[in-house]
């Protein structure tokens, strides 16, 4: 019996080796694996789309790789989900398409306007054109023909037409920086002047005698008389008397008026040259003043200047009993 009890026992640990060997034949013919890699493979079957840890897998890319690249870019994160070769994405910039340069503007055009592009004037006789333009600030410039007097005042061109005119153009020319200039002509007609009987001037005498004296002066010279001018001879004459004024004020006579403007604004309208003698005196003769002006050389001047053509004279006496005698001078 008791020899009995090692062989009941080795017989059981025989039947348990056994036992052990069966289990581990049948879980190798088990058709359904719990491993992981079976797992990870019925997986794959289900879903046709891999995870991300699944592409990273597959592309053999180990953490150390990408943290060797560096930071990838926003671009290089979005890439990571695959992308059709039918619609390959270009990295390439769309080339820029640059504006056709502007083109300068053009110049403005200068428009000249007249008040009158055809005068018809005779000898003596003297008018005045306007002038507009479309553009401030331009310049004007004018240029006669024939003898036609001219003065350019801004805006204001006066014509003069003399003995000595003859009919002719004015071109007249606006221009301005950055601008088309424009040019305007007038064309001027200078007609015969009408039969009338000479102007008779009434002087005194001693107006005519220093009148006398100083065609008598000019001849001597070599020089044409002057023609006595009924309105010269009104303005001499108030001259005349504003030299009274200004002496009774407190001042002294002189080229000026007593408003303190020049002397050559008593003669209006346009001449191109003027002048003017004068001279007081207590109970002195004509002849008397024309010798002391002869003397002088700035009175002696406007006597025999080549430029007169005109004389009026003034001569008035105060209450005070000084005389005043004045002449002026001008060329139309």
């Amino acid at each position: 019996m008791k020899k009995l009890i090692p062989l009941i026992l080795t017989l059981g640990l025989l039947l348990s080796l056994s036992a052990c060997v069966g289990n581990t034949s049948k879980d190798s013919s088990d058709p359904v694996s719990e491993n992981s890699s079976s797992s990870n493979l019925s997986s794959q079957e289900e879903s046709s789309e891999p995870t991300s840890s699944e592409a990273d897998s597959s592309e053999g890319v180990s953490s150390e790789e990408v943290s060797s690249e560096g930071p990838a870019s926003s671009k290089e994160e979005s890439s990571s989900a695959p992308v059709s070769s039918e619609t390959p994405v270009s990295s390439e910039k769309a080339p820029e398409v640059s504006s056709a340069p502007s083109e300068p503007e053009a110049p403005q055009q200068i428009e000249l306007a007249l008040s009158d592009t055809a005068l018809t004037l005779e000898a003596g006789q003297t008018t005045q054109v306007l002038l507009e333009s479309n553009v401030s600030g331009v310049q004007y410039n004018a240029q006669a023909e024939n003898g036609i007097g001219i003065q350019l005042d801004g805006n204001v061109l006066t014509v003069r037409i003399t003995e000595q005119s003859s009919s002719g153009k004015i071109t007249l020319t606006a221009s301005k920086a950055d601008c088309l200039s424009a040019t305007v002509v007038i064309h001027v007609t200078v007609e015969e002047p009408s039969s009338q009987p000479e102007e008779q001037v009434s002087l005194s005498a001693d107006q005519q005698s220093i009148l006398d004296s100083v065609n008598a002066e000019r001849a001597a010279m070599g020089l044409s008389s002057l023609r006595v001018s009924s309105e010269l001879t009104g303005y001499a004459q108030t001259r005349a008397q504003e030299c009274d004024a200004l002496e009774k004020s407190g001042q002294e006579y002189g080229h000026y008026r007593p408003d303190g403007s020049s002397w050559s604004t008593v003669i209006p309208g346009y001449y191109s040259w003027a002048g003017e003698n004068l001279s007081r005196s207590e109970g002195a003769w004509a002849d008397d003043i024309m010798a002391a002006w002869m003397d002088s050389p700035g009175h002696r001047a406007n006597i025999l200047s080549s430029e007169a053509e005109e004389i009026g004279i003034g001569i008035y006496t105060s209450d005070t009993g000084i005389t005043y005698w004045t002449q002026l001078f001008r060329k139309p």
